[in-house]
């Protein structure tokens, strides 16, 4: 059982890619937390979208971080909430760009 914090690099409906210093492989099962204080309060996000994923791939970065691409079970791909957060997060992301 594996608790801590991943920086997200990537996200989509399907998945996303984080990077960690985590001890994981391709296939492991994981639960996913995503936090969505970026949102603004009138947007009525829960405070955090939690579901299971799965290790898609596993690449070793630098000195024990690791790039692990997840794909998220159809618990988060068919919550339309996430649909409207992780959209949310592309907008954003090309006004940063």
């Amino acid at each position: 059982y594996l608790v801590g914090p991943g920086q997200v690099r990537n996200i989509s409906i399907g998945g996303a890619e984080v990077l960690t210093k985590h001890e994981i492989t391709v296939g492991d099962s994981v639960t996913v937390s995503i936090p969505t204080r970026l949102c603004p309060e009138d947007m009525c996000m829960p405070k955090s979208f939690v579901g299971p994923a799965h290790v898609i791939r596993v690449s070793e970065v630098q000195d024990r971080l690791k790039r692990v691409t997840v794909a998220f079970d159809e618990s988060m791909t068919q919550n339309m909430e996430f649909a409207v957060y992780v959209d949310f997060l592309r907008s954003i992301s090309l006004v940063m760009d």
